[in-house]
């Protein structure tokens, strides 16, 4: 069965800041299902991951969030295309509130 940790996000930890959390520890190399941000009725927020996102087979769901990716989202080392992933194409991929998207810069 899949785990999923639920992230909650300050705030006003980092309110004066462009972006909210930096990502990149955790979701370079995904080894377990993750659910990113504060729900679909909170604030919105803007995380960065400085590189690529490898699933590794899991599941990422985004509540309310922006990932700004720094490179390519992967899944078992194939590229995944970035409007696919916003398109709700990819399974492993949850976009759960309509604002919810990934962002190659």
């Amino acid at each position: 069965m899949k785990k999923l940790i639920f992230i909650l996000l300050s705030f006003n930890a980092h309110a004066q800041l462009d972006t909210d959390w930096d990502a990149t520890d955790l979701l370079s190399n995904i080894d377990e299902s993750w659910s990113i941000g504060n729900g679909c009725n909170e604030s919105f927020r803007t995380i960065e991951v400085f590189g690529d996102i490898e699933l590794n087979n899991e599941t990422l769901e985004l509540l309310n969030v922006e990932i700004l990716v720094y490179g390519v989202v992967r899944f078992n080392g194939e590229i995944l295309n970035i409007n696919d992933i916003n398109n709700g194409v990819y399974e492993n991929i949850k976009l759960r509130c309509s604002n919810s998207k990934i962002t190659l810069i």
